[in-house]
């Protein structure tokens, strides 16, 4: 496993990604084909001291993780992050794209966690929680009003888990944290378990966003 962060420009990543024919690129990963000469490209990476190697087993815990938070994460309007944390195994990896590259390091411990942490630092909104029937959510006030707050940030994030015939299974919904004049707000659709459908604000702290990515993830 990776010793030390790895950098990868776009081309570099698709060439090793399909140097073991890992299948497409993860949903937040997608880079546009190489189309280079896997040789030459594996060899200036030799050259330059990157350890393909480690790399490449990086990169087989994205395609193959047992559990994995993921998603988007938008400091302002001309700057979105995508990120994605997996584990498979006792290996974990933080992926994250950025302005033609891809940075690969290795992460111990909870994959939400490790996501968690790379949102900005904002306090937790002000107010109390709002829950509303999915049918009726238009027609609340308090969630109409809290959506149409000025935001400085807004990050999606999804959870996805191996099932134990080995198929990847996204959550069916995911979690947005809206960050506002008064503070971080979550705001859920999920589905309980007699079938009813609602849509779930709150004040968000960072063990909140962990237990919700948690939640859809089972």
């Amino acid at each position: 496993m990776l010793r030390a962060p790895v950098v990868l420009s776009d081309t570099a990543f698709d060439v090793l990604w399909h140097h073991d024919d890992l299948g497409e690129h993860h949903t937040v990963l997608h880079v546009p084909p190489a189309g280079a000469n896997t040789l030459e490209v594996e060899q200036a990476l030799h050259r330059e001291g990157v350890p393909v190697d480690e790399a490449l087993e990086a990169l087989r815990v994205l395609a193959f993780a047992d559990f994995e938070c993921f998603g988007w994460i938008a400091f302002n309007r001309g700057s979105t992050l995508p990120v994605v944390v997996a584990t498979a195994g006792r290996h974990g990896v933080i992926a994250v794209r950025d302005n033609g590259h891809v940075r690969l390091d290795a992460v111990r411990g909870d994959p939400s966690d490790t996501l968690v942490a790379c949102l900005p630092e904002v306090r937790p909104g002000r107010g109390s929680s709002i829950n509303a029937r999915a049918e009726e959510a238009r027609g609340s006030r308090a969630l109409v009003e809290l959506m149409r707050r000025p935001r400085a940030g807004v990050a999606k994030l999804f959870a996805a888990r191996r099932d134990r015939y080995g198929r990847r299974r996204r959550s069916a919904s995911f979690v947005t944290t809206i960050d506002c004049p008064d503070g971080r707000w979550l705001v859920v659709r999920y589905t309980d378990g007699h079938g009813q459908g609602w849509v779930h604000a709150t004040p968000a702290t960072r063990p909140i966003i962990r237990e919700w990515l948690h939640r859809l993830g089972d």
